[in-house]
């Protein structure tokens, strides 16, 4: 079996999306029918030819985002599974994917149900940017996927998930916003009826931390919260709108002692390399033993959010000085964090700034703020390429008004 190639999560992990498309795992590329039923699925002709490419050794083209993240001296999705499931650990099987025959780590998404719209996101995961997407039809092109909201599992598929499932070793309720989704407790009621104990995974943007969510975190033995945070002060409320950095500061405090283990998401993005020291500085002033670390993402969707729409001259140099932070070596940092930092510094790769600066025009227009609020350095950057624009280009003229007009 090649390490470098394997990947358990096709034979133990299931990722509802709750559309007729699923995949292997959220960083998967390509398409898996969804059945009528989780049991269905889990048994479809497309997953039984993943497992079986990968107990031949041979590499395939779904689990390309974690290669490529690999390639490039990052930490990827891949290596974690390989961490929890790897050879040894579990039997795998062509058809039912282990010796327990169904899946026994989740990644759950119930519904859209959110209150934020973070601009890396999506309509999918985000009811605000659902409405502020229907209503600016042009972040359509940008954001490439369909404006459809997620739907509920069934209650045949929790019994069959959860209920029946002793074997039951993870579940992660990611969103929307998992805090306020109905679907989530109705999970989690379910769990403390059959007096089960799995592994319980919360990603939250840290906006909800009240006593009914705080009781649930108190019966689970294990429980890990990502705190979903890309920034600090402005630029977080900038990418995250309407978060108040300070009440997020307050949860994360809260969090941080209550919770078995704590980790941050951070998105590494464009909106936030200018803000990567004082992040660090966030995350070293964390209280508590558990927190483990900050697990990063280099963005690469939707369209004009990702680091590699700056250019070079701009953002080499803030990535230079947040790899030379006094804390870069701190084990909150260098398991993901610094190998994207990393990753990200030694590339080449600029992206067309069109798509950049629109989608960030429109979503200025609509909330009534400016870039220059959180990037005021870039004015000039920004002006210059306007006015670079070929002139086919419908949207050349109204970028050049927005980005001169400024703040």
């Amino acid at each position: 079996m090649d390490n470098k190639i394997f990947c358990p999560a096709p034979f133990v992990h299931f990722f509802h999306k709750g559309t007729p498309f699923g995949k292997v795992c959220c960083i998967s590329d390509n398409r898996i029918i969804h059945r009528e039923r989780a049991e269905q699925t889990w048994s479809n002709s497309r997953l039984n030819e993943i497992r079986k490419q990968l107990l031949a050794n041979k590499s395939v083209s779904d689990c390309e985002p974690c290669y490529k993240t690999e390639r490039e001296g990052g930490v990827s999705d891949r290596l974690m599974f390989m961490g929890k499931y790897g050879p040894n650990k579990i039997q795998y099987n062509l058809d039912t994917g282990n010796q327990f025959k169904k899946p026994i780590d989740l990644d759950l998404r119930l519904s859209n149900l959110c209150n934020l719209g973070c601009r890396m996101c999506g309509p999918h995961y985000s009811s605000i940017l659902e409405k502020e997407i229907s209503e600016i039809p042009e972040l359509h092109r940008l954001q490439g996927e369909p404006n459809s909201a997620n739907q509920m599992l069934t209650d045949d598929d929790i019994n069959w998930l959860i209920r029946d499932n002793p074997e039951l070793r993870r579940i992660k309720f990611l969103g929307g916003e998992p805090t306020i989704m109905p679907e989530v407790y109705k999970i989690l009621d379910a769990l403390m009826e059959e007096k089960m104990q799995p592994r319980i995974g919360i990603t939250t943007n840290c906006t909800n931390v009240n006593k009914r969510f705080i009781e649930y975190l108190n019966y689970f033995d294990q429980i890990n919260i990502n705190m979903s945070i890309d920034g600090v002060g402005n630029t977080l409320e900038y990418i995250r709108a309407p978060v108040n950095y300070e009440k997020v500061k307050e949860n994360s405090d809260t969090l941080c002692k209550i919770a078995t283990t704590t980790n941050i998401n951070f998105a590494m993005q464009a909106l936030n390399i200018s803000n990567l020291t004082d992040f660090m500085d966030f995350v070293v002033s964390l209280p508590g033993e558990s927190f483990a670390d900050v697990n990063s993402v280099i963005v690469r969707w939707p369209a004009g959010s990702s680091p590699f729409y700056l250019p070079l001259e701009y953002r080499k140099p803030l990535l230079e000085k947040a790899l030379n932070h006094k804390e870069i070596n701190n084990p909150r940092f260098t398991k993901r964090f610094k190998a994207n930092l990393e990753a990200v510094y030694r590339s080449e790769l600029v992206h067309d700034m069109q798509d950049f600066l629109f989608r960030n025009m429109l979503f200025d227009q609509k909330r009534n703020t400016h870039l220059y609020k959180v990037m005021p350095e870039y004015r000039d950057i920004a002006i210059k390429f306007a006015h670079q624009i070929g002139k086919s280009s419908q949207y050349k003229e109204r970028i050049i008004e927005h980005y001169e007009r400024g703040v």
